[in-house]
């Protein structure tokens, strides 16, 4: 879950590493404690403290997953310390009642995660579904034929079109906090460029239903721009 959590973008991996940090992690915690001779906690602390710091350090080589090594050693102190309150007569409970109380929370916090985590990709997936949504519905609202008034057609651009197009604004500045390769940032650059000038023409068109013939001119230029975005879009 930890790996899963912090490469957002998508990477899972494979080993044993981390449940080997999790076996170090409940001896650690142990060894925090007094349930074992101080004499042999010094030694051990120690031993157990440099092959910790050296792997984590390690671990920050390209290929290596930290995530899981240090995700793996905090959930091992934690089973360490809950272990330790059995163990030293702290609380009274079971050897067997630990076990699934363990066996448990983990089950139900992965189910939690697995269902309520989403990676960068997955999230930029839903964004994309969305932008397109709402640029059919914005072009829909603003392609209305038939007996129509300007000030209703003002009305609908006002109220669908514009929101529309603002919204999709939202999402592409959504994309952001995403971790995305450089050739999608380009992409997501001009899909920001392309919802502006929608914006702009939606803007203008507006300002049209009241003066007719005024914003022509206008309105020809920005549909220019948006041809030209369209192109190196697809392109």
């Amino acid at each position: 879950m930890a790996s899963l959590w912090w490469h957002k973008e998508g990477v899972n991996s494979a080993g044993a590493s981390g449940a080997i940090f999790g076996l170090y992690g409940v001896f650690l915690a142990l060894l925090l404690t007094n349930l074992i001779p101080k004499q042999m906690r010094i030694a051990l602390l120690q031993s157990i403290g440099i092959f910790v710091v050296f792997n984590l350090i390690y671990g920050m080589k390209s290929g290596i997953d930290n995530a899981a090594h240090i995700g793996g050693l905090l959930s091992g102190m934690i089973v360490g310390f809950v272990s330790y309150l059995s163990l030293s007569g702290k609380i009274k409970i079971g050897k067997n009642a630990i076990t699934i109380l363990i066996v448990g929370v983990t089950v139900v916090g992965a189910w939690y995660f697995l269902n309520n985590f989403k990676s960068d990709a997955a999230r930029l997936k839903e964004l994309l579904n969305e932008f397109s949504k709402t640029e059919d519905a914005a072009l829909r609202s603003e392609q209305i034929s038939g007996n129509i008034t300007a000030v209703d057609y003002k009305k609908i651009l006002q109220d669908t079109a514009l929101q529309a197009w603002k919204r999709n604004l939202e999402i592409v500045n959504e994309m952001d906090g995403l971790a995305l390769s450089k050739s999608f940032r380009e992409y997501q650059q001009k899909l920001k460029k392309y919802t502006q000038l929608r914006i702009e023409e939606t803007e203008l068109l507006i300002k049209a239903q009241d003066n007719r013939g005024t914003y022509d001119k206008e309105i020809e230029d920005v549909g220019k721009k948006i041809t030209e975005v369209l192109k190196s879009i697809n392109n």
